[in-house]
C-alpha cells in the first residue's frame, strides 16, 4: 500500500478534530465560577480598600499569624493597647475553591488574640483578609497562609 498525500491531511485533521474533542471535555471539568460574587462592586470600592492598606502599613505594631505546632489552631495577634478593641472581619478566602470560603468576626481576648481553630479547613493554600478599625482609622490587610 502507497502511502498518498491525502491520507496525510485526512490524519493530520481528524488527530486534531479529536484533539479539540478533548479540550473541550477537559474545560466542561474544570470550576469557571468567579472568585468574587460581585467583583465589580468590589473594584468600584479599591480606593477605600487602598486606603486602609496604607492604614495598615502606617501601624507601628503589625498584625502576627502563626500556627500551633500541632497545626490545629491559627492565633491571630492584633496590636495591642489599653482601652482599645478591635472591631471588623476576617475572612478565609480559596481562590480555586471559592465555596469554602469562611468569615469571623474578630473575637480577642485580652491580650488582643484571636485562635481559630483550623479542623473545619481543608489543607491548602489560603488568603486572609482582614478588614478592621481599631482608634479612628479602619485598616485593610491580606496575607497568604497554608494549611
Amino acid at each position: 500500500m502507497k502511502f498518498h498525500w491525502g491520507t496525510a491531511v485526512f490524519s493530520f485533521l481528524g488527530l486534531f478534530v479529536l484533539a479539540l474533542i478533548f479540550i473541550l471535555y477537559k474545560s466542561r471539568q474544570v470550576d469557571h465560577s468567579l472568585v468574587l460574587d460581585k467583583y465589580y462592586e468590589e473594584d468600584l470600592a479599591f480606593q477605600s480598600k487602598y486606603e486602609k492598606m496604607d492604614n495598615y502599613s502606617n501601624l507601628s505594631q503589625k498584625i502576627s499569624i502563626a500556627k500551633s505546632p500541632e497545626g490545629d489552631t491559627l492565633f491571630v495577634r492584633f496590636p495591642y493597647e489599653q482601652e482599645r478593641e478591635h472591631i471588623g472581619k476576617l475572612t478565609f478566602y480559596r481562590a480555586n475553591a471559592n465555596k469554602e470560603d469562611e468569615s469571623f468576626d474578630i473575637k480577642t481576648d485580652k491580650n488582643s488574640l484571636m485562635k481559630i481553630p483550623l479542623h473545619s479547613f481543608s489543607s491548602g493554600k489560603w488568603t486572609i483578609k482582614i478588614v478592621w478599625q481599631w482608634g479612628e482609622l479602619p485598616s485593610s490587610m491580606d496575607e497568604l497562609v497554608f494549611i
